[in-house]
């Protein structure tokens, strides 16, 4: 997974950050810039902090600004987080939860696009 919204994080923006999962897990990160602020926080958490935690898709067609608190509201754009979910209702028992963003993204769940470039085909 791959994100296009920059995270201020510890100071520092996070730009470019990269995801990648192996049977639901995290199993490595990678950024363009400040990766440390990400690996710094991430890296002193306990528990099931490597295990996806939610994935969302925005369906509110007025909230249009990606950048703020409201990210995941926003129509066509793609929330992934991991670690901590029991707010949520799940079962990830951690120290640690993030989520990050994506705006246009393409989503497809058993062959079918639901989303191409984040506009919804359903």
């Amino acid at each position: 997974i791959a994100f296009d919204q920059p995270m201020a994080l510890r100071g520092k923006l996070v730009k470019g950050l990269k995801w990648k999962f192996e049977n639901g897990k995290l199993t490595s990160t990678e950024a363009k810039a400040n990766l440390e602020a990400f690996t710094g926080f991430y890296s002193g958490a306990t528990g099931d902090k490597d295990r996806i935690g939610w994935f969302s898709i925005g369906i509110n067609p007025k909230a249009d600004f990606i950048g703020y608190f409201t990210d995941g509201l926003v129509l066509g754009a793609v929330s992934v987080g991991v670690g901590s979910n029991k707010d949520l209702g799940g079962n990830n028992d951690t120290t640690f939860a993030h989520s990050q963003t994506m705006s246009k993204p393409t989503v497809e769940v058993d062959g079918t696009t639901i989303l191409a470039d984040g506009k919804l085909k359903i």
